[in-house]
């Protein structure tokens, strides 16, 4: 019996004779392991890459939610002109053009009557807004009336750390108003920045609600009314210029009465553009 086990004893690991004998079998096992590895990367890179080109190339993207995105569709479409006021949008054809379900067009008309674009009437359904002199005055007047809000809180508020990216911002848009054939695309949302900037230094989350859903509308009227709006550039120039000052003066009498008789003037411009439009 002790012989037996002496030699049992003696007798190598299974595994270790298997090392031994087989050790290029296993290696090329590994190497083959490696190489399917590699190409499995490779062909879900290539994958992932015509997707995103193919959805590049398609006129409809997905940025963030399903509903967001056909918000942002259709309010490009409404601020350009190629809704006109007053046209109904119907769930329907709309999720059967963008070949989406009814739910998300929806929830993306809600969305489009927060941003003061579309007008959802019961039993009628929801219709682009109106947008002739009278409206348009309308809807300055309340924007103004913020962006004065604004300007006073940003005199309050504004601290020496936060100087650099408001002299950016004001800087930007003014870049853009240089030269004859100024982009007013690019003007716009230029200011627009101008504006989140201030409202991040202001941190008062119910004015930025407030004014980015105003945002649609206003762009709405800049652009139907942008040969008025880019002979008057310099104009424009001159008060980011002087507003800026007496921000950082902390003169809030005088950002009031920057932001109000400019307010005017543009009121004035956008209401001399739609009425000869009608």
């Amino acid at each position: 019996m002790a012989q037996a086990k002496e030699k049992i004893s003696r007798i190598p690991p299974i595994w270790q004779n298997a090392d031994k004998r087989n050790s290029a079998y296993w290696q090329l096992l590994i190497i083959l392991a490696i190489k399917v590895s590699i190409r499995i990367r490779f062909h879900t890179a290539i994958a992932v890459l015509n997707l995103r080109s193919m959805h590049q190339s398609m006129d409809f993207q997905i940025p963030n939610t399903l509903a967001e995105q056909i918000a942002n569709y259709l309010a490009e479409r409404i601020m350009t002109g190629q809704i006109k006021p007053g046209q109904r949008l119907h769930e329907a054809s709309t999720a059967k053009e963008l070949q989406v379900s009814r739910a998300s067009v929806k929830e993306a008309l809600y969305t489009l009557e927060r941003w003061h674009l579309i007008e959802i009437t019961p039993r009628k359904g929801a219709s682009a807004t109106k947008l002739d002199a009278a409206h348009a005055s309308e809807l300055y007047d309340v924007y103004m009336h913020l962006l004065i809000m604004l300007a006073q809180r940003l005199c309050e508020r504004w601290r020496e750390e936060d100087k650099t990216a408001l002299l950016s911002a004001v800087g930007h848009v003014t870049e853009q108003m240089q030269g004859k054939d100024a982009n007013i695309t690019a003007i716009v949302e230029a200011s627009f920045e101008v504006m989140g900037v201030c409202c991040q230094v202001v941190g008062n989350p119910y004015l930025t609600e407030a004014l980015t859903n105003f945002k649609p509308a206003v762009s709405r009227a800049y652009y139907l009314s942008a040969d008025r709006y880019r002979q008057d550039l310099d104009r424009t120039g001159r008060f980011f210029t002087n507003l800026t000052k007496a921000i950082l003066a902390r003169d809030s009498d005088e950002s009031e009465a920057l932001v109000a008789d400019f307010g005017a003037h543009q009121k004035a411009l956008i209401q001399q553009a739609l009425a000869s439009s009608a």
